[in-house]
């Protein structure tokens, strides 16, 4: 709407927060029960929600709403709409990575989602990172190993498919130039040793 109609009043001017949301709801519109279609029905139909999602990213920008948080989302279509260890994937996640660096967005939640969208491609992940990754460390978060635990009678927590969503990255954000940062609501002081899971 308001790039429709050329407003020009700052006030009416959205935020990130209605973009993300619909960003949101593209990435996960494919996480309930698999419908009943057949595979390249459903491979169409998640392309097209990805075009959405990249359309709507797309709105966000032209009026300068994005966030680190559009940035993350955009990660987590990409890894729920877009097929595992394909060139279409691997380009668009190129793309919004130097978008965010050149935008200055990096963030750990960021890099979280990057780990967890590459988690195949170590390569292009410390491609995109261009050397700066070297002291990232990832585990699974210690709380959802005790509640694995709990369910399983004390059973050993292994780290495998199951634990897919629940990857925490150990990161110090002063491994990474200032610029790449540099719109990021967060103190400096604070970016040491910065965990994220999801």
């Amino acid at each position: 709407w308001y790039l429709s109609t050329d407003c020009q009043d700052e006030e009416l001017k959205p935020n990130s927060i209605p973009y993300t949301s619909a960003i949101n709801a593209c990435a996960y519109a494919f996480s309930g029960p698999t419908p009943k279609k057949s595979e390249a029905t459903i491979l169409e139909s998640k392309q097209a929600a990805f075009e959405t999602a990249k359309s709507i990213f797309e709105s966000c920008d032209q009026i300068g709403a994005l966030d680190h948080i559009t940035y993350s989302t955009m990660l987590i279509a990409c890894q729920n709409l877009l097929p595992n260890s394909t060139t279409e994937r691997s380009s668009a996640v190129e793309w919004i990575m130097e978008h965010c660096i050149w935008n200055g967005h990096v963030s750990v939640i960021v890099l979280t989602e990057l780990k967890k969208v590459l988690r195949n491609d170590n390569f292009l992940f410390h491609k995109l990172l261009r050397g700066h990754a070297k002291h990232i460390q990832t585990r699974i978060a210690p709380s959802y190993k005790r509640n694995n635990r709990a369910k399983k009678g004390g059973g050993r927590c292994n780290g495998g498919n199951n634990n897919k969503g629940r990857l925490e990255l150990l990161v110090d954000m002063n491994d990474f130039p200032q610029e790449w940062s540099r719109e990021v609501r967060v103190n400096r002081r604070n970016r040491r040793n910065t965990r994220h899971s999801s």
